[in-house]
């Protein structure tokens, strides 16, 4: 996908300096972009981790598992790719404690092709199930983790679930995340072609 991107600019840049993409262009840039490809296999797939198990099974104490779990929790649920999750800020987030709902305002979307953005929600489903996966307290436990780091003045600039210095956190710093969960319930990182990567939580919510 990379060296695709490459070739359509230097095409781009080819043309807008005045000069003809003629059919040899073409035709030498298809066996380019074949050579690159040869060998490269099928795209590795995300490797999901089980919600259920990891709702239930006995996590280590810490701080940063324990924010991890609620991170891969609303990912699930909201099915956030890293980039959406990335991007996400406590003001995209509205938490209703009278009737136990948690809305996200998602402003990057990859299928929202005029950026408009997006609005999805979800309710408590743990009050009648404990131990059932929950957005709405994944993400109230975030904000209160927010608050006490901010000391009470939250910025709603902010991002919702930083990485330690406060920025948005990176693709691996993601699937680092989603790696210490699964290590902790003993489940596999890499599998038959698969492994954990920053899609994984997409595919165990789906």
């Amino acid at each position: 996908k990379s060296f695709h991107n490459y070739l359509g600019r230097a095409k781009d840049r080819h043309i807008c300096a005045g000069y003809d993409w003629t059919l040899q262009h073409a035709r030498t840039a298809m066996k380019a972009l074949r050579s690159v490809n040869r060998g490269a296999g099928p795209k590795r797939q995300a490797l999901p981790i089980n919600l259920d198990l990891l709702m239930n099974a006995v996590l280590p104490n810490g701080d940063e598992i324990r924010e991890a779990l609620d991170l891969f929790v609303v990912s699930c649920l909201f099915m956030l790719r890293e980039a959406e999750l990335a991007a996400l800020r406590v003001k995209h987030v509205h938490i209703d404690e009278s009737s136990h709902t948690v809305a996200i305002y998602l402003a990057v979307s990859k299928t929202d092709t005029e950026a408009r953005g997006c609005t999805r929600r979800w309710g408590c489903l743990c009050e009648g199930t404990p131990g059932a996966p929950c957005a709405y307290h994944s993400a109230k436990r975030q904000r209160e983790r927010l608050m006490l780091i901010f000391r009470g003045d939250l910025d709603e600039d902010a991002h919702l679930f930083p990485a330690r210095d406060g920025e948005g956190r990176t693709r691996q710093q993601t699937v680092d995340a989603f790696r210490l969960l699964a290590e902790a319930i003993g489940a596999p990182t890499a599998h038959e072609g698969r492994a954990i990567s920053g899609h994984t939580a997409r595919v165990s919510g789906a």
